[in-house]
C-alpha cells in the first residue's frame, strides 16, 4: 500500500503478500487520477499528514472503472478500503482507510455499491490472473452433460455463455433448442428466461439464438437470434416477449463496453458494429471492407470481446486468428494465430470465443482442435489452457468448444457444444506461482 504524500502515519501490513496485493490494486487505479474533477462537491474535512483534505466519495464514472479491477464478488471489501482524497494543493491520492481510525464510511458504501451493481456492464476478469495461471485439467459439469434434449436439465448444441456472479447464475444461447436458459450455480436443472416455444419469429420466439449477454443497467438479456436475423431484448423479470432492438443484421456474438454500448459481429458483412442506445445504423469498428484476409479485413467475424480502452478483440472463423482494433483504428493487429488452419502452438483453427485479461492476454476457443488457448500480449506463439487431448467427451476433453468465459474467481467456463454440456475448469491453487 501506498500513503499520501506528507503523511507521517506509518502502515505497516500483515504480510509482504497482502501489500502487494494492495499495491496492484492502487497501480491499477492510477490512471483514475488525472481525470479527477477536483472542483466537484468535497465532503467533510479530515486531515493526511500536514496537508488539510477532503475525502471524495465515489462517483459513477469511477465506480465504472473500480468494477473492472477490483474482484466484484469482494466489492464491498475492496471499494470501502479505498477511498478517494484530494490535498489543497490539487493532488489526489487513495487511501486505505482501514488503517484510520478517524475516518470511515462504512454507513455510505452500501449505497456506492447499490450504484455499481445497478450500472452493470460486461464482467471483466479479475486481475490476480497473471501468466503462470494454471487450471486445473479436468472440467466439472456445471449446466447440461445429459445428452441432447430439450428437458431442463439438458441442452442442445448451446453456443455462447454469460456469467453473472452477482446472482450466481449462468445463461446459456441454448441453440438447437430456441431458447435462453438460466441456470444457477450448482443447480441440477436449468430454466428457461427466453424463448422456448419452438422455433419461430413471434415476440415470444427465438431461431437458434448464438449468442446472449445481460445488460444490468436495463435488468435484461440482450439476444443474437441468429435464424431470424436480429437482436432482441428480453426482460429478465417476467419477460414474456422480446423486443427487437436491431433488425436485418446476421449477428453472429455480442458484446458490451462499459459505457453500455452494444457490439455485433455481422458474419455476412464481415464485420463489427458498435451501437449506442437510441442509434439505427451503428458505426463500423472492425472491417467493413469485405471478406477477406488484409489487415483492413475481417473473414466470418464471430465472437468478439472489448477491453476497457474500448479495444475490440474478434475471432475470425475463416482467417483462424484473433484480431484486435484499437479505438477508432482502420486495421487489426493479428494477436493470436494467423498461420493458416492448423494445431501447432502458432495456428489456430476456426476459433470462437475470446475474452482478454488485464494484462492483454488472449483467451480462445479454439474450436476444431478442442482446446482452449492463449496468447500472452505480444507473443507469436500461444500455449494450451486445457483441452487438447483430441475430440471427446472426457473430463479433460471437449467436442467443438464455442463461448468462454470467466467467473470473479477466475475459474473456467467453457460451452462444450457438441457434448451438449458447460464445462468448469478450477484455478490449480498448487500451481500457482
Amino acid at each position: 500500500m501506498t500513503e499520501a504524500a506528507g503523511s507521517d502515519v506509518d502502515t505497516i501490513l500483515p504480510t509482504s503478500d497482502k501489500q502487494k496485493e494492495m499495491e496492484e490494486q492502487l497501480n491499477l487505479v492510477e490512471k483514475l487520477l488525472n481525470r479527477v474533477d477536483n472542483n466537484g462537491t468535497m465532503s467533510e474535512s479530515t486531515m493526511v499528514g500536514q496537508n488539510e483534505s477532503r475525502g471524495v466519495p465515489l462517483q459513477e464514472t469511477d465506480l465504472r472503472e473500480l468494477e473492472k479491477y477490483l474482484d466484484v464478488a469482494d466489492n464491498k471489501l475492496s471499494l470501502g478500503n479505498l477511498y478517494r482524497t484530494v490535498t489543497v494543493d490539487g493532488h489526489v491520492r487513495w487511501l486505505c482507510l482501514e488503517h484510520y481510525d478517524d475516518i470511515s464510511f462504512n454507513n455510505t458504501m452500501p449505497k456506492y455499491i447499490d450504484q455499481l451493481e445497478a450500472m452493470g456492464g460486461q464482467s471483466i476478469l479479475v486481475n490476480h490472473i497473471t501468466i503462470n495461471t494454471k487450471w486445473k485439467q479436468h472440467g466439472i459439469i456445471i449446466a447440461g452433460g445429459n445428452g441432447q434434449g430439450n428437458q431442463l436439465n439438458q441442452l442442445s448444441c448451446p453456443r455462447g455463455i454469460y456469467l453473472d456472479d452477482d446472482h450466481q447464475t449462468i445463461y446459456i444461447a441454448d441453440y438447437f433448442n430456441h431458447r435462453i436458459v438460466e441456470w444457477k450455480y450448482g443447480a441440477k436443472n436449468g430454466q428457461v428466461v427466453a424463448g422456448g416455444h419452438s422455433n419461430g419469429n413471434r415476440n415470444d420466439q427465438l431461431y437458434c439464438p448464438r449468442d446472449v449477454i445481460v445488460d444490468k443497467k436495463n435488468n435484461s438479456l440482450i439476444i443474437c437470434d441468429y435464424g431470424n436475423r436480429r437482436v432482441v431484448r428480453w426482460l429478465r423479470q417476467n419477460g414474456k416477449n422480446g423486443e427487437t432492438i436491431i433488425s436485418h443484421i446476421d449477428c453472429w456474438g455480442l458484446t458490451m463496453d462499459n459505457n453500455g454500448d452494444l457490439y455485433v459481429s455481422d458474419w455476412i458483412k464481415h464485420e463489427v458494429r458498435r451501437w449506442k442506445q437510441g442509434e439505427k445504423e451503428g458505426t463500423i469498428v472492425a472491417g467493413g471492407n469485405g471478406k477477406g484476409d488484409n489487415l483492413n479485413q475481417l473473414n466470418w467475424p464471430n465472437y468478439s470481446f472489448v477491453d476497457e480502452d474500448h479495444s475490440i478483440y474478434v475471432s475470425e472463423n475463416n482467417s483462424h486468428r484473433v484480431t484486435k482494433w484499437v479505438k477508432g483504428a482502420k486495421e487489426g493487429i493479428v494477436v493470436a494465430g494467423g498461420k493458416d488452419d492448423g494445431n501447432s502452438l502458432t495456428q489456430l483453427s476456426w476459433p470462437a470465443g475470446v475474452i482478454v485479461d488485464h494484462l492483454g492476454t488472449v483467451y480462445v476457443a479454439d474450436s476444431y482442435n478442442n482446446r482452449i488457448m492463449r496468447w500472452c500480449k505480444g507473443s507469436s506463439e500461444g500455449s494450451i489452457v486445457v483441452g487438447g487431448n483430441g475430440k471427446g467427451d472426457q473430463s479433460n476433453q471437449f467436442n467443438c468448444p464455442t463461448g468462454l468465459s470467466f467467473d470473479v474467481q477466475g475459474n473456467l467456463y467453457v460451452v462444450d457444444e457438441n457434448n451438449h454440456r458447460i464445462q468448469k475448469f478450477d484455478i490449480d491453487l498448487n500451481e500457482i506461482c
